[in-house]
């Protein structure tokens, strides 16, 4: 599992000076150069296998102690002449229940989902590894703020709830300032609430392609909401 600092702002001392271990110890949320993740040897892996290489693929099913963030996987193999192949993979693992900010992440905010219905609540989620410092969130509804909250952070996931009614169709927003370090941050999310589709879906029950000169066809039709409920007219009929 790694580790993704905060871009740097500003002048600090150059890395080379400070070596390789000191300047992460003075600077634990920031990174210079190309200096994004760092992952520890091989020996302090989670996990280690061998299959066969002949199959198509191999599914990597992440344990229940394994902690959120992001890994790298990597997978060493010869080739026919005996030569060593080795590639690297970096994904991400979420955890279902929250807690621990991982990767030592400068700040995160994120939602259960990405668009909501009325009657659901919107679940945020949001943290810094970094403790004692303070993000602010703001709650925007038809362009009015109608809550704010101010949490002090710890390294967990604070999480706040938002009821969504029928009013919030159209979608509202989510404002979040954070400061630390001399670094500021700010943003926003549009929560996504749409409106009840329209679309029917018309089934035809009856209709002959061939008539004779003269004769009448009545066509009928079965006409259903966009979730297959019954519409104020349910059967349609058509005289020809």
């Amino acid at each position: 599992m790694g580790k993704a600092p905060r871009e740097i702002q500003g002048i600090v001392p150059p890395k080379e000076k400070l070596g390789t271990n000191g300047f992460p110890a003075i600077f634990p949320y920031d990174k210079t150069g190309n200096l994004t993740i760092n992952f520890g040897p091989k020996e302090n892996s989670f996990f280690t296998t061998t299959f066969d290489t002949t199959t198509k693929s191999y599914a990597l099913t992440p344990r229940k102690d394994w902690p959120e963030g992001k890994y790298l996987a990597i997978l060493t193999t010869r080739d026919k002449d005996g030569n060593e192949i080795t590639d690297k993979v970096f994904f991400d693992l979420k955890a279902k229940n929250l807690k621990q900010v991982p990767d030592n992440q400068y700040f995160k905010i994120i939602t259960d989902k990405n668009s909501y219905q009325p009657g659901e609540q919107v679940q945020i989620h949001t943290g810094s590894a970094a403790p004692n410092t303070y993000i602010r969130v703001w709650i925007e509804k038809n362009h009015q703020i109608i809550d704010e909250k101010l949490i002090k952070t710890d390294g967990n996931y604070h999480n706040l709830s938002i009821p969504v009614n029928e009013k919030d169709r159209g979608g509202f927003a989510i404002h979040y300032t954070y400061y630390a370090f001399n670094d500021f941050i700010k943003g926003n999310k549009i929560i996504e609430v749409a409106f009840p589709s329209k679309k029917l879906q018309i089934e035809t029950l009856t209709f002959r392609d061939k008539l004779q000169p003269g004769q009448k066809e009545e066509c009928r039709f079965k006409i259903k909401g966009p979730k297959g409920e019954k519409v104020a007219a349910e059967d349609v009929s058509l005289f020809i």
